[in-house]
């Protein structure tokens, strides 16, 4: 970010920063080899990704059964489970501080769709901590339904 970009006393729309929070949104990633197969069935158990009319459980049943082992051991060439939390984290945290620097007292948040932290456990942190506003920041480079509108869906 630029060192010389002012921003404004108020969000545009009149929002104050401690009633506001920024959810950066990602789909996620088992964080270790026992958090695979949760990953996979909260996966392709969402009708948003795919849809398998009248047997979607057992279409995600028959679709874990023959990756898990493959995808555990992909999992397994790269230390155990996804760098997507920590790196996610660490960009939630770098937000939070930078607004900081720059005067700003909004608070960041992680949601993951298919692994923690999911979006009813952000929902919730919203709640306690009694923000009226959510400023919704994808991680993705693009828009697609299987992704964003995915992550919009399930922070409603």
């Amino acid at each position: 970010m630029t060192a010389d970009l002012q921003l404004p006393p108020v969000l545009p729309s009149g929002l104050r920063d401690e009633d506001t929070v920024v959810v950066l949104m990602n789909m996620g990633g088992p964080k270790d080899i026992a958090g695979v197969e949760p990953f996979l069935r909260r996966l392709f158990n969402d009708r948003l990704i795919i849809r398998f009319p009248f047997a979607q459980s057992l279409f995600a049943d028959l679709l874990i059964r023959s990756r898990l082992k493959a995808v555990q051991h992909r999992y397994g060439l790269i230390g155990g489970g996804s760098p997507i939390l920590r790196s996610s984290l660490a960009q939630t945290d770098a937000l939070k501080a930078e607004l900081r620097e720059r005067g700003r007292g909004l608070d960041t948040q992680l949601a993951f769709n298919y692994s923690d932290p999911l979006p009813e456990q952000g929902i919730a942190v919203i709640k306690e901590k009694k923000k009226k506003y959510a400023l919704l920041l994808r991680l993705y480079p693009h828009f697609s339904h299987s992704t964003t509108a995915s992550n919009i869906f399930y922070l409603k």
